[in-house]
C-alpha cells in the first residue's frame, strides 16, 4: 500500500475483483473490473482483454471519495452492471440455436 495515499497496490485485491461487461470477438475476451475498498471510500477499476491482463498499471485507476453518498451511489452504478454483454448472450444463444436473433 502507498502509505502516503492509502492506495492499494493490485495485488493487495487482485483475487477480491469482480468482473462485468464481458464480451469477446470469438477470439479475444475482454471487459471490465472493479473492487470497492470500503475502508477507505475508494473504488479501484480496469479494463482487460487478451492484450492486458486485470491490474495492468495502464488499464487501472481508481477513485477516492470524501462524501459516502457518492462512493454508494457509485458503488451501485458498478453493482447494476451485467456480468457479460447483451451482444455476447446473444452470440451465444445464436450459436446453441443456429440461427440469429435480432
Amino acid at each position: 500500500m502507498n502509505t502516503v495515499s492509502n492506495i492499494k497496490e493490485f495485488n493487495e485485491y487482485c483475487e477480491l475483483i469482480t468482473y462485468c461487461n464481458q464480451d469477446d470477438d470469438f477470439d479475444q475476451l475482454m471487459g471490465d473490473w472493479y473492487f470497492f475498498d470500503d475502508m477507505n471510500n475508494t473504488i479501484y477499476s480496469g479494463v482487460f482483454s487478451n492484450d492486458n491482463s486485470p491490474g495492468a498499471s495502464r488499464y487501472t485507476w481508481h477513485k477516492k471519495y470524501n462524501s459516502l453518498q457518492e462512493y454508494f451511489a457509485d458503488c451501485k452504478i458498478w453493482q447494476e452492471q451485467k456480468e457479460y454483454s447483451l451482444e455476447y448472450i446473444a452470440r451465444h444463444i445464436e450459436r446453441i440455436l443456429g440461427e440469429e436473433i435480432s
